[in-house]
């Protein structure tokens, strides 16, 4: 075999121990280390306490109660006229005041409210002190029942004699009366239809009268309901508030209803501001810490009729800082036993400074208040002073006590995760197993043996499973959609011209501002041709109408002239003719007067036809 392939071979068995090798560490202690102090906490050190004295006032809510129960009563007299519009209403207000009752019993935890009426009863046998009292005060006793008894007899007695003397007098009423009836069948007549007309009027009015009245009740009852439903919710409310706060506090809680962070940072700055120097508040800033004072306060309450009152204390701390340790004593092996001393205590709290220490039991370390890893305690026992450790045991007459036990190997489960300590007499051969890989170990003495995750622990009497953490990252992402752009996008690009946007929007709105200008100037323009049309209504027509009149006179004069002589040639001209052929004719002439008839009606109808040429 050659060189390389020894050494490819080695090379590949260190491999493979490497990544089979167990996660194991081992710390030995000292060989006259007596004791081990396993840390469990950071301590705080209540040496005081602050009371917080709450009352709340609970007279409202009872007056508020007693309110809604008159108003639910008064709503069921409105009832009594609308049945079907109310009965839902009352019914789910009663359910409500049912509600409220019961837990108003639970508040009051077998104190309850008496809401009875009182009734008088009979409270003596003979009539004595009645006459007494009515002699005295003019109370209604038996002598004056029997006195009332015989008046009213009398009176009975006279009614009787008037009624026979009525009988005797009746014959002249009669005779009266039958006048008046004549008259009254008369009047009835007259006055029936008049009655009549009454009658349907107030039955009209009345009709009216119930509709108003109806419309009435029912606004009242439904602003009655609305009423009485917020003051029933506001009382729920103060209820179930006070009854989650009272469930807070059984559970170990305080509730933001009890203190509000503004009112208890308030009273934390007041109550800082009168601190000694010994002692401090539970927590370093009033402001950014306020939420962890909830956790550190411890509330008793007490329920009565007229308050809730609540009792808050808050732990005022030392200002020095403890540890809290447990005391685990480690055996020395000789001749076959172990040697172990004997501790004043199992647990302890020391100081920083580590000079002093107070001892603890695991019932002092449960009451303690825990915020996150830091334990508040309460600790009425002494501090005492730390001198080289020779303390911490029980003192015997040469030096700390021991117990001798036969010698037997032990494991202890540290504080710290998978952190055991382990005694082993001689020799402890143990085996841890990672997977599938296993890996022998050999423990002296004592020591503490940290075992990693997926790792076991094996002796010949134990087997020891290490806590395993399991956890798991979760991502959450909005579920959104991405579009996407294909890849043509960015190879073909057709750009557009760019264009002065602002130059445009600028420009855009001097044309707008410059046609507003110009709409203005023409409406301007408009106005005052107005005005000017309004001044020249004012101005006369008559004197164009002479004008016109003037035209028309002269065009007529002027045809007249024309026609005129149109006339004067046509009887130059006929005149001649009228001649010739009186000469040859034989027809006799027209008398004159004729001629001049005949002459006036042609000249007449010329005239005519002129004018109407005209």
């Amino acid at each position: 075999m050659s060189l390389t392939a020894i050494c490819t071979a080695i090379l590949f068995f260190m491999t493979l121990i490497s990544t089979s090798e167990c996660k194991v560490n081992t710390t030995q202690f000292r060989e006259n280390q007596g004791l081990y102090f396993d840390k469990l906490a950071n301590m705080n050190l209540i040496k005081d306490e602050w009371k917080i004295v709450v009352f709340y006032e609970m007279k409202p809510y009872w007056q508020g109660t007693e309110a809604l129960k008159a108003y639910t009563t008064s709503l069921e007299q409105i009832c009594s006229h609308i049945h079907e519009q109310c009965n839902s209403v009352l019914l789910q207000l009663r359910h409500g005041i049912t509600e409220l009752e019961y837990y108003n019993q639970l508040f009051l935890t077998n104190q309850f409210r008496e809401r009875g009426h009182r009734q008088r009863v009979r409270r003596g046998l003979i009539n004595a002190i009645g006459n007494i009292a009515g002699d005295l005060f003019g109370v209604l006793d038996e002598r004056f029942a029997q006195q009332y008894k015989r008046d009213i007899g009398l009176i009975q007695a006279n009614q009787k004699h008037i009624a026979s003397l009525w009988k005797n007098q009746t014959s002249l009423i009669e005779a009266e009366n039958n006048l008046l009836k004549r008259a009254e069948i008369a009047m009835n007549q007259q006055h029936k239809l008049l009655n009549q007309h009454i009658v349907a009027l107030e039955k009209a009015t009345n009709v009216l009268k119930e509709d108003v009245q109806r419309n009435m009740v029912l606004n009242n009852f439904a602003i009655g309901a609305i009423i009485a439903s917020n003051m029933m919710n506001n009382l729920r409310t103060m209820q179930n508030t006070l009854l989650d706060t009272i469930t807070d506090i059984y559970h170990g809680r305080i509730s933001l209803h009890l203190l509000t962070p503004t009112q208890i940072s308030d009273e934390l700055s007041t109550i800082s501001s009168q601190l000694s120097k010994d002692v401090a508040l539970p927590i370093d800033n009033v402001h950014s810490d306020l939420s962890k004072i909830y956790d550190l306060l411890t509330v008793k309450t007490r329920m009565l009729e007229d308050y809730v009152m609540f009792e808050i204390r808050l732990p005022l701390i030392s200002r020095d800082k403890f540890e809290i340790f447990k005391i685990v004593p480690i055996p020395k092996y000789q001749d076959g036993n172990m040697i172990t001393l004997v501790l004043v205590s199992d647990y302890i709290s020391i100081n920083i400074r580590k000079d002093s220490y107070i001892t603890m039991t695991e019932n002092d370390i449960k009451q303690c208040l825990v915020l996150s890893t830091t334990y508040f305690c309460h600790s009425r026992k002494p501090e005492y002073q730390m001198k080289e450790g020779d303390n911490l045991c029980q003192m015997g007459t040469s030096g700390c006590k021991t117990i001798i036990e036969p010698c037997s190997n032990y494991w202890i489960e540290s504080n710290a995760i998978n952190t055991y300590l382990y005694f082993c007499c001689n020799v402890c051969n143990v085996r841890t197993i990672c997977t599938e890989a296993m890996t022998a170990h050999q423990l002296k003495g004592a020591g503490l043996i940290n075992i990693g995750q997926g790792c076991l622990l094996r002796t010949d009497q134990l087997t020891i499973y290490p806590y395993k953490v399991h956890s798991s990252e979760i991502k959450i992402l909005l579920d959104l959609y991405a579009p996407t752009i294909a890849p043509i996008n960015d190879v073909i690009n057709i750009t557009l011209p760019q264009w002065p946007l602002g130059n445009q929007s600028h420009n855009y709105q001097t044309n707008l501002y410059q046609e507003t200008e110009q709409l203005e100037n023409r409406i301007h323009t408009l106005m005052q041709e107005d005005q000017v049309l309004a001044e020249v209504e004012d101005v006369s027509y008559h004197d164009i109408h002479h004008y016109v009149m003037i035209y028309v006179i002269v065009g007529i004069i002027a045809i007249t002239g024309v026609i005129f002589a149109i006339r004067k040639v046509r009887c130059r001209w006929q005149i001649p003719q009228a001649a010739v052929g009186g000469e040859s004719s034989t027809t006799p002439p027209l008398p004159s007067n004729m001629r001049r008839i005949a002459t006036t009606r042609r000249h007449d109808q010329s005239e005519k036809i002129e004018m109407q040429a005209s």
